[in-house]
């Protein structure tokens, strides 16, 4: 009885949100099992009053352990959804979406569940990004997330009020991705390689380790 009912238990793992939440439920209906099991007959009419008293006890377990799945859905919300957009085609970062899917499940979302994602791939014509923008936009995501400084642009110029989050992105503010790093202002947020102030900090150092070496442009 107790494989019966782990196998049950593992059905309804799916349906909630952590594996700790799971491990606790699975903890109370085992210390339930124990308790109708310890249910001995004595003698006479007692042993068919608790051996029917037994078969009741476990028919209300194990429903109750099959309608897991059910009852923890009906708990959840609505589902999120991310929207994705890449300017490129999918194998082309596939990693990286393998490594962000899988981030998102140690932090307790799991798609199919209490998160979607609705993908969208350019395959590097630039010109379909405004359109898929708009159809995320439509569809009413909870975010986007933008690969690269053109896809972050078109998701900007589609809403104003949905984040929008860039893995990366080349000068950001020179790029009125935001207003200003110390000030970025909107809804867009992200990461960048900050290669323009980056340069000129290379050049101060440069100075500062061969300060009597003229530089030439190249």
């Amino acid at each position: 009885m107790n494989r019966l009912f782990d196998e049950l238990a593992l059905l309804s793992e799916p349906s909630f949100s952590s594996r700790a939440s799971w491990e606790n439920a699975r903890a109370a209906g085992r210390r339930l099992l124990r308790t109708v099991l310890s249910l001995r007959p004595h003698s006479g009419r007692k042993d068919q009053m608790t051996a029917c008293i037994r078969r009741r006890a476990f028919i209300t377990l194990l429903g109750g352990a099959a309608s897991w799945p059910l009852a923890a859905r009906a708990q959840q919300a609505k589902p999120r959804t991310i929207g994705f957009m890449g300017a490129s085609a999918s194998a082309a970062v596939s990693a990286w979406v393998t490594a962000f899917v899988q981030r998102l499940r140690e932090l307790g979302w799991r798609e199919g569940f209490n998160v979607s994602i609705e993908y969208r791939w350019a395959e590097g014509r630039f010109e379909r990004l405004a359109g898929f923008a708009d159809e995320l936009v439509r569809q009413g995501v909870d975010i986007i997330v933008a690969e690269g400084t053109v896809t972050t642009l078109a998701a900007k110029k589609a809403t104003a009020t949905i984040p929008i989050v860039f893995p990366i992105a080349g000068d950001p503010a020179g790029n009125k991705l935001i207003d200003s790093l110390a000030r970025p202002g909107g809804n867009v947020t992200g990461l960048s390689i900050q290669a323009t102030d980056l340069a000129s900090k290379r050049l101060e150092l440069f100075r500062e380790i061969v300060p009597s070496r003229p530089l030439q442009p190249i």
